[in-house]
């Protein structure tokens, strides 16, 4: 197939060529997908992280301490982790918190003490991850929809 075979959107093939040519396009548009698949994989990420570090909870309770107030809610971001797969690249992202890993779990489900049962303290479940992932898969559909158009 030559440079001039292409005809207002079309394609001009000789029979002959249907089986090479239809390959081709295939993989053409497989690159495609697997590119606005990262980079919207990649924007939902970083949105997500975005998203954490608007509606995470802040420590009220004086600035005396090892961590200051707000600094859970700030340490939000997302990175790549990308691995080679069999046929291809496998884009993988995650948002987590870079210095307070540990609290994700225990604000976002509460904790009690083992030994009498009680909750320690305040410490009610303050649900906001949940809510963020839950955004950020219909945010991923919506930017890979509008990537792949």
């Amino acid at each position: 197939m030559s440079e001039g075979d292409y005809v207002t959107g079309s394609i001009r093939i000789d029979p002959s060529e249907i089986s090479d040519t239809l390959q081709h396009l295939l993989q053409e548009y497989n690159v495609e997908i697997w590119h606005a698949a990262a980079e919207a994989a990649d924007a939902t990420a970083h949105k997500t992280a975005q998203e954490l570090r608007r509606t995470s909870p802040v420590r009220h309770d004086g600035s005396n301490r090892k961590w200051p107030p707000g600094s859970y809610r700030k340490d939000w971001a997302s990175k790549a982790l990308t691995t080679r797969a069999a046929k291809g690249h496998t884009y993988v992202y995650t948002v987590y918190n870079k210095k307070h890993y540990q609290l994700t779990h225990l604000l976002e489900h509460g904790h009690i003490l083992k030994s009498n049962g009680k909750r320690v303290g305040n410490a009610r479940a303050v649900t906001h991850i949940k809510p963020a992932e839950e955004k950020a898969q219909d945010l991923f559909m919506e930017e890979f929809l509008n990537r792949v158009e």
